[in-house]
């Protein structure tokens, strides 16, 4: 009861405004303190600065003086010894100098010398005058207040006064020794000299642009103090002013961005400039400030946020239905006001960039971000800074989307726009990167890290350990709780499991999130765009998706591995069952990826006919090489993975390409060794021969023949369409290139990926158990297989030796379609073991290989 008497009295309430009070004044005190130091410290850098331009220049000028010095001692003690002493006594008289007269002169020199720098700067300050005369106050204002011409001039101003307060003295009658006459030279010719280096450096204020290095440095400045490193981090109202200084200043930025943009010309890069530093502003911001400025700081503003009627719990809707009114907002902190302000501002730079289809400075800009894109990701805040990406690139597509251009066109020059789509592309991969740098982050090993530096009773320890924005956040709750706890019992209770628990159960959140976002991303921003321009017939720009969606698929799949890992190390902390766990189904995870990455490979089958129609340019990549080699190599993956329908529309579009490849890759190549070209010619065909092989054999092995009777049923609809050449058909000609293929001893390059298919298919029979094998004891050499199809019992005899995949598909098929004379004769004896079993019903035995 006698608290709340002491609450109902006015002595309570005077006595709390007094503490307050002198709380307030205390804090402004030592802000005021750190403030000064500061600036001592900055004053005190700046004539180190301006000290250290003019030191060559006093050093010469010293070098000068001492060389006279030096002079006059050689002449006074060796010349005018040899000179007559009635000879001396006549010059003494006639080189007499009064030493006020020549002070006076060097004064009146120096006063010349200066009038003449005054001009000659003041004229530059005139033409300066006239750029930043139509900048907007505020603008004019930073300038204005440029740190090192105004510590010049406050410095001259001193040197003014001293003169003044100097020639009242010598008014008054006191004797002025050479002492002060030499210092007071000294300080005049420094400030002559110090006006030269600062004319210099006033010179590239022509560039209006240069006024952002104040403003940026501004920026910078907020952010740090409004971080554990700046003074009154922890007081709301520092954080909010921090925050207002930090929102004028990216204002500032905004205007002077919308300045140049209306001067900016052609061949002028103030546009880049400012984009570079708008960017390296945004990564240091992110990699250095953000996860060391508490959730809670009123750095991050309140922002409303409206709440769906049907999540609103009774009272909230009894109230708005009532009142006839809205639901009232959520004030919630914008925790990423700062990055998507700055957005905003590079966003203006690109939007006037495509303006004027200037793609070439476009590309630099692209590359600004992508070469420091895991900086902007080390917060791991994946979904915003995705979605802030996406309308920054948005922009560009549809500029790019409204250009009329031809395939044959862009082939025939180094087109910027496909440069552009790459850098984009690059960009998005980069971002996958990052990601896979920073998850180890919330490893097992890491949780146990944390949980033995963090000190819970110390608010500032969590602001120290460079972890993600958002599990920090997280882990402030937990501090708070645990402080709480202290308050009411002196002591924490909770045990390091649990703490594992809770702060895993937050990782395992993060990780579930962040292989969604990644997925999602291979979706919107590859596949989507392949399948796009593929159906809007631009298949140059389908394909630059196409070959950087299959680089972030590999990228993708080795962070959904790297993922599980993590996931599977954070289990063993799951204690609790009570405690509900996150179960990520990375099988199903990696489902969708493929799913994705296996309709982006339909895309490209579809184009690299289309582009094996092109000639080649060699200021562009090899786009037709990239897609025939990776749809190779995905018909031979969709053949062991079992995906019928991939192979079928892989292996439709691989024979029309099979038909065209060998003319596209002899013009290619016509600067190679004839011999070379021919050899890899031919090494094409027998490329599709040798999937087609695997294909028939894979039918047979696993009894499904759908593969087998598609193979010979597809070759029958495309084959057969070709005219003969020469009177010699295409079945043919393909046999005739295989023979050839088989004659040549030297292994070529193609060989040796087809021979890493037969490897490949070995270990996969090995390891199906489709096929096992019996080892008699007397005769360990010999080997009985065990299957049901007489081809793959003759076949995989030899297999392990060097059997080529190929033959199936030539006795099988393309023999059936020659005369007898013309057919291939295969070098081992699977054959006619094969044949014999077919006709005997059983598979011979035979102690030797044939």
């Amino acid at each position: 009861m006698k608290f709340y008497e002491d609450i109902n009295s006015k002595i309570f309430w005077k006595m709390r405004n007094q503490v307050n009070q002198i709380k307030f004044n205390f804090k402004k005190f030592s802000f005021n303190k750190k403030k000064f130091s500061k600036e001592f410290k900055m004053s005190f850098f700046t004539n180190i600065y301006l000290m250290r331009n003019i030191a060559v220049d006093v050093i010469v000028a010293l070098l000068y003086v001492i060389l006279i010095l030096s002079f006059e001692n050689i002449v006074m003690n060796y010349f005018i010894g040899l000179l007559d002493l009635g000879v001396y006594r006549f010059l003494a008289e006639i080189l007499s100098v009064d030493s006020s007269a020549f002070v006076l002169l060097l004064g009146t020199l120096a006063s010349i010398t200066g009038v003449f720098l005054s001009l000659y700067f003041s004229s530059i300050g005139n033409i300066i005058g006239g750029s930043y005369s139509q900048l907007p106050k505020e603008l004019s204002l930073i300038f204005e207040n440029e740190k090192i011409g105004n510590k010049y001039i406050r410095s001259l101003m001193r040197f003014i006064l001293v003169c003044l307060l100097l020639l009242a003295l010598s008014s008054m009658g006191i004797d002025l020794n050479y002492v002060v006459i030499a210092t007071i030279m000294g300080y005049g010719s420094l400030s002559i000299m110090n006006f030269i280096n600062l004319g210099k450096y006033i010179f590239r204020y022509s560039d209006i642009t240069e006024i952002s290095n104040n403003i940026y440095r501004q920026i910078n400045e907020s952010a740090e103090l409004a971080s554990i490193k700046g003074f009154g981090w922890d007081d709301a109202n520092f954080q909010n002013h921090y925050y207002g200084i930090c929102k004028k200043q990216i204002y500032f930025m905004s205007m002077l961005v919308k300045i140049v943009v209306n001067k900016e010309k052609k061949q002028d890069n103030s546009l880049l400039k400012l984009f570079r530093k708008c960017a390296f502003l945004l990564f240091f911001y992110q990699q250095n400030y953000k996860s060391r400025i508490p959730s809670n700081s009123r750095w991050f503003p309140n922002e409303p946020k409206y709440n769906s009627w049907f999540a609103a719990d009774s009272t909230t809707l009894d109230i708005a239905l009532s009142t006839g009114t809205f639901i009232q907002p959520s004030m919630l902190p914008d925790y990423i006001w700062f990055e998507v302000s700055v957005f905003e501002i590079l966003s203006s730079i690109i939007e006037h960039v495509l303006e004027n289809s200037d793609f070439e400075k476009l590309n630099s800009m692209v590359i600004i971000l992508q070469r420091d894109i895991d900086k902007l990701i080390v917060n791991l805040e994946i979904k915003e800074t995705i979605e802030i990406i996406s309308d920054l690139t948005g922009q560009i597509y549809s500029v790019i989307d409204s250009c009329e251009v031809s395939t044959q066109k862009v082939l025939s020059r180094k087109d910027d726009r496909l440069i552009t789509l790459d850098q984009i592309c690059a960009l998005y991969t980069g971002i996958i990167i990052g990601i896979n740098k920073r998850i180890d982050i919330y490893s097992s090993e890491s949780l146990e890290s944390l949980i033995e530096r963090v000190e819970w009773t110390n608010k500032e320890s969590i602001y120290q350990m460079n972890l993600p924005f958002s599990i920090m956040s997280k882990i402030e709750k937990i501090q708070a709780q645990l402080n709480f706890e202290k308050d009411i019992e002196s002591v924490i209770f909770e045990s390091n499991w649990y703490l594992k628990q809770i702060i895993g159960l937050e990782y395992v959140r993060e990780l579930e999130m962040i292989a969604s976002e990644a997925i999602a991303l291979f979706n919107n921003q590859f596949c989507k765009y392949a399948v796009s321009y593929h159906n809007e017939n631009k298949y140059m720009f389908s394909y630059i998706f196409i070959y950087s969606g299959i680089t972030c698929y590999m990228r993708t799949k080795t962070l959904l591995r790297n993922l599980e890992r993590i996931y599977k190390g954070l289990e063993k902390n799951k204690i609790e069952p009570n405690i509900p766990w996150v179960e990520i189904d990375f099988s199903k995870l990696n489902s969708e990826l493929t799913f994705s990455y296996n309709e982006l490979i339909k895309v490209m089958a579809k184009t690299v006919p289309i582009l094996a129609l092109e000639p080649k340019n060699d200021k562009f990549p090899d786009l037709f090489g990239h897609g025939y080699n990776y749809l190779l190599e995905s018909c031979f993956n969709a053949i062991l993975d079992n995906d019928k329908e991939l192979f079928y529309v892989l292996y439709s579009e691989l024979t029309k390409v099979t038909l065209i490849a060998g003319t596209k890759i002899s013009q290619d190549l016509e600067t190679y060794d004839e011999r070379f070209r021919l050899v890899t010619t031919i090494n094409s065909a027998v490329d599709f021969v040798a999937i087609s092989g695997h294909a028939i054999f894979y039918s047979e092995l696993t009894g499904d023949f759908d593969l087998r009777d598609f193979v010979f049923s597809e070759s029958d609809r495309i084959l057969s369409s070709v005219n003969d050449v020469n009177d010699m058909s295409v079945y043919e000609r393909i046999l005739k290139m295989c023979e050839f293929e088989d004659s040549i001893f030297e292994i070529h390059q193609r060989q040796m990926i087809r021979i890493s298919w037969t490897q490949r298919m070995d270990a996969y029979i090995r390891e199906s158990g489709l096929i096992t094998k019996r080892y008699e004891p007397a005769r360990f050499y010999e080997t009985i297989i065990d299957h049901s199809s007489p081809l793959v019992r003759s076949f995989t005899y030899e297999l392990g030796s060097d059997v080529p995949f190929h033959e199936l598909y030539i006795c099988l098929y393309l023999n059936a379609k020659v005369s007898e004379g013309k057919q291939f004769k295969t070098k081992w004896g699977w054959k006619e073991r094969y044949l014999r079993e077919v006709n005997e019903g059983g598979c011979e035995r035979t102690d030797e290989h044939e």
